[in-house]
């Protein structure tokens, strides 16, 4: 029993533990094209060995060449480059990928535009030289960022070629006679020195070269050398710069013998014998006599729809400009089985042991009655098996760390072997002697003397083995399992694991049916035998384990399947995180990034050393750009020069790049990486706070448009033509705008409008995403317009400054709800009062957008005096610029909001709450409902209300009604409202009204998830402790008893301690934070009601601001150097008394706060905000839209 359980078992457990440490769901997929995919390219350089003589034979592919990945790359980043003359590098691996997509693009166009048919003129090209040679330099102006001290470093790929297979070009029909075609640049136009130089010609399409195998065509084009100056005008406005040329002419390049020809006899090789058709990498080197660089190449073949080799498409990378500065020498993860191997093996050996030792035992005792009763024969088969079956873990302890890549993928298809063979000789084994003891004991029934030999029940065991071995050696022949590894993600993790061929899944359903059909036989049999005497009920304990192991493979695999694909069994861990959850960077802050901070600071500390003992102004707008000036440094005292480089320095080297402390498992980040790249279900936020959702891309299109696009009375699609001219003329009417009134306006304002204006190019319009409303039924959704960085964001930012003094005016208006407690607590409340809330459907799709232009309009005039140095007509006429051109972007497709307001651009909020304030303005004076209504205010589209009822009840329900119709009496707009009743929950309060008194609390949704920071989220130590201070301060501040604030806060401490905070940390910060608490309801209710940023503004202190690692030095390590080498140095003048050169006043700097920026949470990371940037079908793709109007 033990020998069976743990052999069968346990090997049953290492293709689930080995499929989660080696698997990874990394797709490159990027571009334009709807339903583009490619596969990812190997995460290796190949390595090339041939004999030239065995190549040159036809059909027969040297057998030496191969791709292989090196063996011991230090565990850096995969790819050591040895260039002569240089030194060897590290190089980033995801970079070059990157670059190969371009490669692989046109591959893909030419082998569509290639025919190669049974027509009556043969094959032929849709494709003419001059598209060929404009394919090759757009590849090389693509328009990317290369790395520091890259000579090419705007335009990281150097050249790009289209080689054809020998004798291509001279079967194919259809050829232009007298195409002209460049050999070496269009730059000889503009300089014939430079064409006699380098004996630029052109010449006939038909005058190529021909070799021994055929004509041979490989136009190319490249960027020459940077200090040539004919070169340097290359560039997408001046293709005509870039040299082009026909390769052919310089080298036979399908030559194998060639040193410079890998790059095409190479992949040539690998399909034609291996069927390989992913991109290959050359090995690094230096190209001598063009553009003088170190540089590698990668060719993607050419492969027609009948799977003809045509050629390759290339491009040329140059090396250094794809090494960046704190990426060049980085450790990648790659995954290896180190430690878990002895424990796999440990597993194995023991197994192994246990099964030959009781192989032996057998022996030994063949002829002792119980072992002859039990069927020594069968025994041994047994033991056999189980030998068989337990070394089938070694195999899965193999990796690229230990063994080549040929050595993997051996060990990769010695598994399925051993496990099958294993498998299926116990199965067998044990079938064939039960079926033998039920045989004699049938016989024995009918009193006759019967004989049941051996070789009579071997018949299932040979043929379940036949079975086995003719389906493995099918499954090895035609679809082999193989070894490959991951390019290494933006983590610097990469993964090996064995990837199976086309129909290896037909393969091993058909070994699986086979293999659990043997085992229902064996139960049957096992269960005839139930019944035997004592003397054999060793076939209970035989029938007792095949029972276990069929219920673990009939409640396992579907088990396995559900948890590996199915979101919901497989996300909990990762997405109960939270939005807010940081996950650790997997490497430190490297010194790059500390060093733009430290110099901020500086700038800073000088400033204030300039300014010392000047009170600065705060500035009247935030629409200004920021000034980069700093003092010079003549302008400084030598003392504060000293000391701040003397930080400097210090800080600098206290950061020290390394691979930083997890913390989530290697599990959580590969799909948390599933889940972003995932192309069929997206990730989207729900409304109200609720956490995030999983959703059908195709179905999140329906919602959009049965939801929303599909309301023609609000929404217009545009065609991207008139999309496009209109950005033009919203550009040129905001020009108009900026430049009528520039001097009411000020310099701040148009210099900081006009710069952002000449900065957007790309994106004139906003974006849509929806808001999930998973608490409604139906489900509907919240359209939400992202606008920032459009056209018109920054001028309806401008809007907003100048509306907030107009929106806070209006009778309604509150600020917070901490506010509105203040404004109910002094209320006397007659005993008859009761309270009402009423919110508003659709408030600002429903704002008629003439009707408010005109309302608003007229109002600011009447009351220009509550703008401060607005001019009104520029502000109403940037009110009708912004309103009337509400257009925006969904996927590819673009639409114009008819009338009402998108929820989310910037004046969008003091727009509505001005809108229906001033229809407020009317009922509120209204002589009928003033003695009735104690209170009324409103929160954008939430009004709470106190009303004193009727003596009359029947008049009161008439006033009631009256005042419900008066409400929504405004250009349709629609409020429901509430019962009216003593108590109500509005916004974040429970609202009573007791005893003459309004008694308020906190108020928690009952969705509410309470998905608090958990403790080991890579979030600065403050932020948690702001999270507890400022809930605990919130509750005392809200709540009118402090009981209702205790009884909260010993809820919110279990939430806190659910999500694995511990006390020892928890208590110090409530202790704190009801000192905070108890300190602010001691200030008077004025100052209580002040900006907090305001009373704790202080002049001593300057800010340096970081980023946060958990693995970066601590604060306090910080805060030392600022002390001894700044502040307060040993012996040494204070630094806040130093006097300021400029002012003769002392510095008063004299402390320092230390802020931090955080990495991206999973929020950030998963939520769907442009979905033009998800990799996947377009919008226009589904024929959701209007299909009258083109796109």
């Amino acid at each position: 029993l033990v020998v069976a359980t743990s052999t069968l078992l346990t090997p049953g457990l290492w293709p689930v533990l080995r499929r989660r440490l080696g698997r990874s769901f990394i797709q490159f997929i990027q571009g334009d094209t709807a339903g583009d995919t490619f596969s990812s390219i190997r995460s290796r350089l190949t390595v090339v060995s041939a004999d030239a003589a065995a190549w040159r034979k036809p059909g027969r592919p040297p057998s030496g060449i191969r791709a292989q990945t090196p063996r011991r790359v230090g565990r850096r980043v995969g790819l050591r480059l040895r260039v002569p003359g240089t030194q060897t590098t590290s190089y980033r691996k995801t970079e070059f990928v990157l670059h190969s997509r371009v490669a692989e693009l046109v591959a893909s166009q030419l082998s569509n535009v290639f025919y190669d048919g049974d027509g009556p003129d043969g094959p032929s090209w849709l494709v003419t030289p001059q598209n060929l040679r404009d394919m090759v330099l757009t590849n090389i102006l693509q328009d990317s960022e290369g790395g520091e001290g890259s000579s090419y470093s705007k335009y990281p790929i150097y050249g790009s070629a289209i080689a054809f297979e020998p004798g291509i070009w001279e079967d194919v029909q259809g050829l232009s006679e007298g195409v002209t075609y460049p050999a070496a640049s269009e730059a000889c136009l503009a300089d014939e020195d430079y064409c006699a130089d380098s004996n630029a010609t052109t010449y006939e399409i038909t005058d190529l070269i021909t070799n021994d195998q055929g004509t041979i065509y490989c136009p190319f084009g490249f960027r020459g050398p940077p200090d040539q100056a004919v070169y340097r005008g290359c560039s997408p406005d001046e293709p005509r710069f870039c040299p082009t040329m026909d390769l052919s002419r310089a080298y036979d390049y399908s030559d194998v013998a060639s040193e410079f020809a890998e790059w095409y006899t190479a992949p040539r090789c690998l399909f034609l014998r291996d069927g390989v058709e992913t991109g290959y990498w050359t090995s690094p080197y230096f190209d001598e006599g063009a553009g003088n660089i170190n540089m590698v190449t990668y060719s993607q073949p050419i492969i027609s729809q009948n799977g003809t080799f045509l050629g390759v498409a290339t491009i040329d990378v140059e090396v250094d400009a794809l090494c960046y500065a704190d990426q060049c020498d980085v450790a990648i993860d790659y995954n290896y089985l180190t430690n878990i191997r002895p424990l796999g093996l440990l597993f194995s050996s023991l197994a192994m042991i246990v099964s030959l030792l009781c192989l032996g035992w057998t022996q030994y005792y063949r002829k002792d009655k119980v072992v002859v009763a039990s069927q020594p024969f069968f025994l041994r088969i047994i033991c056999v098996g189980c030998l068989i079956l337990s070394s089938s873990i070694i195999p899965l302890s193999y990796d690229d760390s230990i063994a080549s890549i040929q050595g993997c993928s051996r060990a990769c298809m010695a598994f399925p072997w051993l496990l099958s063979v294993g498998f299926s000789t116990i199965f067998a084994a044990l079938f064939s002697k039960v079926w033998r003891l039920n045989k004699v004991m049938a016989q024995a029934q009918s009193a006759s003397r019967v004989k049941v030999k051996i070789k009579d029940v071997l018949m299932p065991f040979f043929v379940l083995m036949g079975l086995n071995l003719i389906l493995m050696t099918l499954w090895t022949s035609i679809a082999p399992r193989v070894w490959v590894r991951t390019v290494p993600d933006e983590n610097y993790e990469s993964y090996g694991y064995c990837q199976s061929g086309k129909g290896a899944k037909v393969f091993l359903g058909f070994i699986a049916v086979v293999n659990i059909a043997a085992l229902v036989l064996a139960n049957v049999q096992a269960f005839r035998a139930r019944k035997i005497s004592m003397d054999f009920s060793e076939s209970f304990w035989i029938g007792m384990i095949m029972v276990c192991i069929l219920q673990a493979l009939v409640l396992g695999i579907p088990i396995l399947i559900i948890v590996d694909n199915n979101i919901v069994a497989a996300e909990l861990g990762t997405l109960g995180l939270g939005l807010k959850f940081v996950v650790t960077p997997t490497h430190s802050s490297p010194k790059s990034k500390i060093k733009p901070a430290i110099d901020i600071f500086e700038r800073r500390v000088k400033l204030s050393v300039f300014y010392a003992g000047e009170e600065g102004e705060a500035p009247s707008t935030k629409l200004r750009v920021a000034s980069k000036w700093t003092p010079p440094a003549a302008t400084m005292p030598p003392q504060v020069i000293n000391r701040l480089a003397a930080f400097h320095h210090s800080l600098l080297s206290l950061y020290k790049r390394r691979k930083g402390t997890p913390n989530i498992s290697k599990s959580q980040r590969r799909r948390l990486r599933q889940l972003k790249h995932d192309q069929d279900i997206i990730t989207v936020n729900c409304d109200k706070n609720l956490g995030l959702a999983r959703r059908e891309r195709s179905q999140y299109v329906q919602d959009m448009f049965d939801f929303h696009l599909r309301d023609a009375s609000t929404y217009e699609r545009l065609p991207r033509a008139q999309a496009n001219a209109e950005a033009v003329r919203i550009r040129e009417e905001i020009g108009d705008w900026i430049d009528t009134y520039a001097g009411a306006l000020g310099k701040e304002v148009v210099t900081y409008l006009t710069q952002r204006l000449a900065k957007n190019v790309d994106t004139p319009f906003s974006f849509v995403y929806q808001l999930y409303k998973i608490h409604k039924v139906p489900l509907k959704t919240r359209m939400i317009v992202s606008g920032s960085g459009s056209l018109l964001h920054d001028l309806g930012f401008w809007i907003q400054e100048q509306l907030q003094a107009v929106a806070t005016s209006m009778p309604a208006f509150f600020k917070s709800s901490y506010c509105l407690k203040e404004t109910l607590t002094p209320l006397d409340i007659p005993p008859n009062a009761v309270m009402f809330t009423a919110d508003c459907t659709s408030m600002y799709t429903n704002i008629k957008t003439e009707v408010a232009l005109d309302l608003i309009g007229n109002y600011l005039r009447e009351n220009s005096n509550l703008l401060e140095d607005c001019d009104v007509d520029a502000l109403i006429d940037a009110l009708h610029l912004v309103m009337n051109n509400m257009i925006f972007q969904f996927g590819d497709l673009f639409y114009r909001q008819i009338t009402g307001t998108a929820m989310g651009v910037p004046p969008a909020v003091d727009w509505a709450n001005i809108y229906f304030g001033l229809h407020e303005m009317e009922f509120l004076n209204n002589s009928t409902f003033k003695p009735h209504l104690h209170l009324y205010k409103r929160f954008v589209d939430d009004v709470l209300g106190i009303w004193i009822p009727h003596n009359d009840p029947e008049i009161d329900e008439q006033l009631w009604a009256s005042f419900v119709n008066i409400v929504n009496d405004f250009h349709g707009m629609e409020w429901t409202f509430s019962r009216r009743s003593t108590r109500v929950d509005f916004m974040d309060l429970t609202i009573e009204l007791h005893n003459g008194s309004v008694v308020t609390r906190v108020y928690e949704k009952p969705l509410a998830l309470y998905q608090y920071i958990p403790p080991h989220s890579a979030h600065p130590p403050g932020c948690r402790a702001g999270l507890v201070i400022g809930q605990v301060l919130r509750y005392y501040q809200l709540s009118t008893h402090e009981s209702d604030a205790q009884d909260q806060m010993r809820e919110f401490y279990k939430r806190l301690r659910a999500r694995g905070h511990t006390r020892e940390e928890l208590l110090p910060l409530f202790r704190k934070g009801l000192h905070r608490a108890r300190t602010f309801l001691e200030l008077p209710p004025e100052e209580r009601l002040t900006d907090s940023k305001e009373r704790s503004r202080k002049h001593d202190s300057v800010f340096l601001i970081l980023p946060y690692h958990p693995d970066d030095p601590m604060s306090y390590q910080i805060q030392q150097l600022w002390q001894s080498l700044v502040a307060q140095p040993y012996d040494k003048q204070p630094f806040s008394e130093i006097q300021s050169l400029q002012t003769n006043e002392p510095i008063g700097v004299n402390r320092l706060i230390i802020g931090y920026t955080r990495h991206q949470n999973i929020g950030n990371t998963l939520s769907l905000r442009r979905f033009d940037r998800l990799p996947g079908p377009s919008v226009s793709s589904y024929n959701l839209h209007d299909g009258s109007i083109p796109l």
